[in-house]
């Protein structure tokens, strides 16, 4: 299989890479998908241009685009997007910005180094309560 590096515009938002991987988003260049779940990817993002590479310290969830013409699905990530604005709290990550006019959608958040749980119980079976 032949690999490309042409970069293929598919909105004023983003563009893609080799067919999958997603470079820049809105202002926020893409540097690597961290994670997926049922409704979004997660990739780890820094603002377009930043020449530090601490500025690495971003997360942007983009919604699926299977799920861009579900209102239930785009209403959700709206409902997430506004409480995340909205509630802050040390055990809650803070929704920085949001594209939410249309698609693609994404949040803006503080990337939160570390491993997910299910990583941990992968690695040591279960954990002690006063560590979950």
């Amino acid at each position: 299989m032949q690999t490309t590096t042409e970069t293929v515009p598919l909105s004023p938002f983003v563009s893609v890479v080799a067919g999958e991987s997603v470079r820049r988003l809105g202002s926020w260049e893409l540097l690597g998908r961290q994670g997926e779940g049922p409704l979004a990817r997660l990739y780890l993002a820094r603002p377009a241009g930043a020449a530090d590479a601490r500025a690495a310290a971003y997360a942007v969830k983009v919604l699926l685009e299977r799920f861009e013409d579900d209102p239930r699905a785009v209403a959700l990530f709206q409902r997430e997007a506004e409480l995340g604005r909205a509630i802050v709290h040390p055990h809650l990550i803070s929704v920085l910005a949001a594209h939410l006019a249309g698609p693609p959608y994404y949040l803006v958040m503080p990337w939160l180094p570390g491993r997910t749980v299910r990583r941990m119980l992968d690695e040591r079976g279960a954990i002690d309560v006063p560590l979950a």
